[in-house]
């Protein structure tokens, strides 16, 4: 029997989920026993960056691009910590049933089907309109919308600044792993000006990534 998903992606979804789960947490961990030091130096400020990004993109007002990108960064930062934290949760024998059903967690199924290998790749459109700062939205080549495929991780961005266009894909020598779109690059002063050359391929949630899209080339603003 298929279980409910424990960590939503949506950005609202998963703030009331990350909350739910922390406060319950924070009030009864002197009998679940989950780290303290993870939790209260690394799960809290983490979660706490996160939600003051969110709630600075929220108002129209100050919804730009840059916004929208510092609050992705926030999220895809926060994610996998609180999916550590969960998966923890959920194997800890001082966890009962009724702490999961109050936190509206499930337990895994014992049984998975495998991610498919990705088989599509990430359309890039370039936003070059925030100094130092190059910003990837992106779609799927296949369907061309903005959500990932299934069971699909997010985009994984390989770039580089370089003088001229590479010739190998390990001249990409920086990465980064985006769960959700928009990207946001940032670079120092002293690289405005400069060639950026990056590519972008879906990764899966056993790490297997699909097909490169073609190397792009943008001038850092």
């Amino acid at each position: 029997m298929a279980t409910t998903k424990n960590i939503p992606e949506t950005d609202a979804a998963f703030l009331e989920k990350s909350k739910a789960v922390t406060a319950y947490i924070a009030v009864n961990n002197e009998r679940l026993k989950v780290d303290n030091i993870f939790f209260t130096q690394t799960i809290q400020p983490a979660q706490t960056r996160w939600e003051t990004k969110y709630a600075a993109y929220l108002p129209i007002e100050t919804r730009t691009p840059l916004a929208t990108a510092e609050k992705n960064n926030a999220k895809n930062d926060y994610m996998p910590l609180f999916r550590e934290l969960v998966g923890g949760v959920l194997r800890n024998p001082n966890v009962t049933d009724d702490d999961l059903a109050a936190m509206e967690l499930n337990r895994p199924d014992s049984i998975h089907t495998p991610a498919p290998v990705p088989s599509t790749w990430p359309v890039v459109l370039t936003d070059l309109n925030t100094p130092n700062s190059v910003i990837l939205h992106f779609t799927d080549s296949a369907s061309g919308k903005r959500a990932k495929p299934h069971k699909v991780s997010g985009a994984v961005v390989r770039y580089a600044i370089l003088a001229a266009p590479p010739t190998d894909m390990d001249e990409l020598n920086n990465s980064v792993l985006d769960t959700q779109t928009p990207c946001l690059l940032t670079f120092p002063e002293a690289q405005r000006g400069n060639r950026l050359y990056y590519c972008l391929a879906w990764q899966n949630t056993r790490g297997e990534k699909g097909p490169w899209s073609r190397i792009e080339m943008a001038i850092v603003p």
